[in-house]
């Protein structure tokens, strides 16, 4: 049995083995947070293959992320606030990246990325924003974040924040958001597909991310359930805060994007 498993490390070559240790902490840290997969993942991938190929597979392994998360916490779906939130979030992710090339992003992902570190510090503070999750602020949260998603490149954090607003149960937010990130997803995989993002040689890795993802999603129920709702709540924080600061240091060339 050891030998087995010896010879199945051996085959993979050593600077993939940092990829596969990254989408394992990626699937962790994202699923209890609600976000995060592609922030940890993506800059890994980029080291290790040609960008059109870590743009799939790291777009293939955040929609397995969601279906980890959708399904380990399914009994936890507000199905409501999926929908008002995840069908705006799909129609302004198209109308965002249609924007791309007209809007400037760096001035965009500033702006996001301060108003989302003063909601985070306020939080860590003990002074944690929240409001009621009406129709009307469901449909301007999905909005907002399917907008950043698509032209800024980022919104999950932007998601959280809102859903960490609506004071949601840990369980609640974790199924509903990664609901309402996996109708992005559906969006936008299959478009990376067809454009040849992802060639054969690299469709034995679809399996083995479906596999991280589990394993990660199904390590994270296992925390989640050990964790008190107002830790819970400083965890969402400082994942908000951490991308956030990222944020803003890439818009002010502090740090290299991609």
């Amino acid at each position: 049995m050891l030998h087995g498993f010896n010879t199945v490390v051996f085959l993979i070559p050593p600077v993939e083995t940092v990829f596969w240790a990254a989408a394992l902490v990626a699937a962790l840290i994202g699923t209890i947070a609600g976000f995060g997969f592609s922030s940890i993942l993506l800059p890994v991938a980029l080291s290790v293959f040609q960008y059109e190929t870590a743009l799939a597979l790291v777009s293939i392994f955040h929609l397995f992320g969601n279906l980890g998360r959708v399904g380990f916490y399914r009994g936890n779906l507000d199905r409501r606030l999926m929908f008002l939130f995840g069908l705006p979030a799909v129609a302004m992710t198209f109308a965002g990246a249609m924007l791309v090339s007209v809007l400037p992003k760096d001035p965009l992902r500033l702006a996001v990325g301060l108003i989302l570190v003063a909601y985070s510090a306020l939080g860590l503070m003990g002074r944690q924003v929240t409001v009621s999750p009406t129709a009307s602020r469901s449909v301007l949260g999905g909005g907002v974040y399917g907008f950043s998603s698509g032209l800024v490149g980022t919104g999950g954090p932007i998601r959280g924040a809102f859903l960490s607003a609506f004071g949601l149960d840990s369980g609640t937010y974790i199924a509903t958001s990664g609901a309402i990130s996996l109708l992005v997803d559906l969006t936008r995989v299959p478009v990376y597909l067809l454009s040849g993002f992802l060639t054969p040689d690299y469709y034995l890795y679809v399996p083995a991310l479906l596999a991280v993802a589990l394993v990660g999603s199904s390590l994270s129920s296992v925390l989640v359930g050990r964790i008190p709702a107002p830790r819970f709540r400083v965890i969402i924080n400082v994942a908000i805060m951490l991308v956030s600061l990222r944020l803003v240091a890439e818009a002010l060339g502090l740090l290299k994007v991609g």
